[in-house]
């Protein structure tokens, strides 16, 4: 909670009660309530806290114990590659918070039949593809697999792999890779 938030924060500053209160220009009643989560502060006042501990405001508005981040649809980031009119819609984010990057990425694609790529891909990561919709070619090592919707693959790292179209439709995809490559 934002006062607890706020009580580590000045402890570990190893600023008192009463200091903080001076260089908020509050009382030290008022810190203590605030920190005991009795009262909220103010934004105004949450500035001032935010100020005289020399933290950014958002630092005490972020939820650390989050287990989550939602992607709006059309926040995701995109990557578009030269050569290619296939658009990937990164599903995952690239940093959860200052001191965290994913140990994956999620990433959705729809590859069209006039894109289809014989380029063999080989990375230091895991890879999981499943299917949405339409068929899939999918070449690891030596073996060929014609994937269809709700089917899945799984590649190991340091493994080459190509993906093309068998047929002159669209498949839409969505792949994991872990660890994060991007």
């Amino acid at each position: 909670m934002l006062g607890d938030r706020i009580r580590e924060i000045r402890n570990a500053k190893g600023m008192t009660i009463k200091a903080l209160a001076e260089k908020v220009d509050v009382t030290p009643s008022y810190i203590s309530q605030v920190e005991r989560n009795l009262i909220e502060p103010s934004l105004s006042s949450l500035r001032k806290i935010a100020k005289a501990l020399s933290v950014p405001i958002y630092h005490f508005l972020a939820d650390d114990n989050k287990q989550f981040t939602v992607i709006r649809s059309d926040e995701r980031r995109k990557l578009e590659l030269a050569n290619s009119m296939t658009t990937y819609h990164f599903l995952s984010p690239f940093t959860l918070n200052d001191n965290m990057t994913p140990n994956m990425v999620a990433i959705y694609f729809k590859m069209k039949p006039d894109e289809s790529c014989e380029e063999s891909f080989v990375h230091n990561a895991e890879e999981f593809l499943f299917i949405l919709s339409g068929k899939l070619k999918v070449t690891i090592g030596n073996d060929e697999y014609i994937l269809c919707p709700g089917d899945s693959a799984y590649i190991e790292k340091n493994i080459p792999h190509t993906f093309s179209l068998p047929e002159p439709h669209p498949v839409e995809a969505i792949s994991v890779l872990s660890p994060s490559i991007y």
